[in-house]
């Protein structure tokens, strides 16, 4: 009598866990790159993305970007 409604009990507070974390997934997640700031700090750091590159580097090793 008592087993199918632990199994009952047992899913949904499994389905409420995933959920949870589903919801602290997407309030504290990574931002789309779109979101970011672009903050540029050296010569070869791309304007786009970010991404620091090598010296002699003409296009970011991420996005593909042009670099200055």
């Amino acid at each position: 009598m008592f087993a199918p409604m632990t199994f009952i009990v047992t899913i949904g507070m499994i389905v409420s866990v995933f959920a949870a974390v589903m919801i602290l997934i997407r309030a504290f997640g990574q931002s789309d790159s779109n979101d970011r700031p672009k903050v540029t700090s050296g010569p070869n750091d791309c304007a786009k993305c970010g991404q620091r590159n090598k010296k002699r580097a003409k296009f970011c090793a991420h996005c593909g970007e042009k670099l200055r």
